[in-house]
Order: C-alpha cells, then structure tokens, then sequence
C-alpha cells in the first residue's frame, strides 16, 4: 500500500460481530490492492473490536477505529470520509460485502470518465445464513444526462423514497465531490438527499456484473423498520442519531424540505432551478397520504388515528357478511 492509497473503504459497525469477517474478508481480497479500509466501531460491546483487531495485525492496509460512546450511525459514516487518505471512497456496511473485481473495475471506470461521479453495480442479496440468494437489476445508471434530468430520473425512479433506488451510496466515489456535499444528516431519508445532491454535481455509472452484496437479515436496519412499524419515527431516528430526543418525526416532510434545500444550494441557474423546485413539489403532491398522517402523528393523534383505522377495518367484514 502506497503512503496515499487511491481508494479508501469506510466500514462504520456497530456489534457487528455476525458478518464483519466475511465483509473485512471481501475488501482484503480485492484484485486492486492500492487501498485502505478504515473500521469505525461505535462502541461496539459485543465481539465485534476483537475480530478487528486480529485482521489488523495481519494486514497493514486495515485501520481499527473505535468510539468509546455511541455517536449515532450518521456521525461514524461521516467521520470516515474525513479520516480517508483515497482519491475515492467507499462506504461498506459490516453485513455486506464485495466481489473481488468490483474496485478495480470501478476505478477504471472513474479514472477514464470525468464526467462520473460514482459507480455501483448490479446486486446480490444473501439471507443470513447465504443459503437464500436474489439478484437486483436495478437500473441506477445516470450518465450522458444533464443535471436537471439526472435528479429528476433518481427521484422518479420507483423510488428514491420508497424501493432501493438509495442503494447506490455503496458505490465508489470520488471523494473530491463527496467532501462538496453536507455528507448524511441526522435525519430520516439522508441517504436519499445525499444522492441527490451528488446527481446534479456528476454522472452515475453501473457496471453490469453483479458485484455488491447485500445481506438480509433480522437485525438489519430495514428489517428494524418493518419490524418496529414505527409510524413515528423513534427506532430510525435514535439509531440515526443516539442523541435524537423521543419525539414524532415526519420524514416525507423532512425529506421535501432537504430536497428543496438541495436544489436552492446548488449551482445550477434560476431557471433549473426552479425546475426542479416544481418537480420536487408536483412528486410530493402525490404523497399527499403520507404527509397528511404524518401531521396527524405531529400533532398527537396518531394513536387515536390507528385505532380509528382499525375500527373501519373491523366494521367492514361485518357489512360484507351483513
């Protein structure tokens, strides 16, 4: 490894102790060798500092990082891209992984494409176990396209807010735009806004073969939110942040403001601008479901609305049989 490795891959974890082997195991392993990974373990109580430290002594392009307090999953992502020394970066969860070519197709792509931001790939979804495997043809490619286009095609794709159209924040990407950005905030969706923010600076590119692994699990933080039902937000919010207060959120509402503060702060003109302020608000408007619950939530009724929901639930099987 060079004084100044090309890439650097930032693995934020906290008690990762299941999978982290398996996804240290697939950076090591990588056919481009000129690279760093730096783990950032918040606080981690279980297995997880032991199982780092040993493939830190074995590997001096491996960096062991640990938090002594829980700082929130946000704050480690983003410590990571400030303590990288690479000319690209990479955020690796610690219970996913990476084929052996993916950085070093990547950075070719990179190194011969300016215009290109970042690069993901096509996905590979594993159970627990890696008994259970899906392959995702997502299209997130988002070159040859001018900037207006680009953040209207991310958002509108089914969708940035609701399907997996976030997936590539696991791509490579060039750090000299990622450090322009905000990086991720304290709040739901973030990754979302990210995204969007980098698709107006520069072009997306997806490789074609499936090189990113995905691991489904119960402890996973989508598997939390479908879990928890959490209508209010606490269990994202907390886990975002630990020092978010017990509060509702609205995170439809949060994402709308964040998006249009995107578009306001970027250095496109007046008139794109305003383009894609319209855009934005039309895309919302269809949400309007979502956002008129989340006031409901905001304003303390959210319990009463439940109950009323499930009421009409339990009346209408009683007229059918009626």
């Amino acid at each position: 490894m060079t004084e100044h490795p090309r890439v650097t891959i930032g693995l934020p974890v906290h008690n990762g102790q299941s999978f982290i082997a398996e996804a240290i195991e697939s950076v090591m392993t990588q056919t481009f060798t000129d690279l760093e990974l730096l783990i950032s373990d918040n606080a981690s109580t279980d297995a997880t500092p032991d199982i780092c430290r040993e493939f830190e002594k074995k590997d001096k392009r491996i960096k062991y990082l640990r938090n002594e307090n829980n700082i929130g999953a946000v704050q480690n992502f983003n410590n990571l891209v400030a303590l990288s020394t690479g000319t690209y970066f990479k955020w690796l969860a610690a219970d996913n992984g990476l084929k052996p070519t993916f950085v070093e197709k990547s950075v070719i792509l990179l190194d011969n494409n300016p215009e290109v931001i970042l690069v993901t790939s096509k996905y590979i979804q594993r159970d627990e176990v890696a008994n259970s495997w899906r392959f995702f043809d997502y299209d997130h490619d988002l070159t040859a396209l001018k900037p207006v286009e680009r953040f209207r095609q991310l958002l509108s794709r089914k969708g940035l807010v609701c399907d997996r159209s976030n997936l590539p924040i696991w791509a490579l990407m060039r750090k000299s735009q990622l450090q322009k950005t905000p990086l991720l905030g304290s709040f739901i969706g973030c990754d979302d806004c990210l995204l969007l923010d980098l698709a107006i600076r520069g072009e997306f590119a997806q490789l074609p073969q499936r090189l990113i692994i995905l691991r489904h699990h119960n402890h996973a933080y989508h598997s939390m939110k479908a879990k928890n039902n959490d209508k209010e937000g606490h269990a994202e919010a907390s886990w975002l942040d630990s020092r978010n207060p017990q509060k509702t959120y609205a995170p439809y509402w949060r994402r709308l403001t964040e998006y249009l503060k995107v578009i306001g702060n970027s250095d496109l003109n007046f008139s794109d601008k305003n383009k894609l302020r319209i855009f934005t608000l039309t895309y919302f408007a269809k949400k309007y479901r979502m956002l008129g619950s989340e006031i409901i939530y905001k304003i303390g009724l959210g319990p009463a609305y439940q109950n009323t929901k499930a009421c009409i639930r339990n009346i209408k099987p009683q007229r059918s049989r009626a």
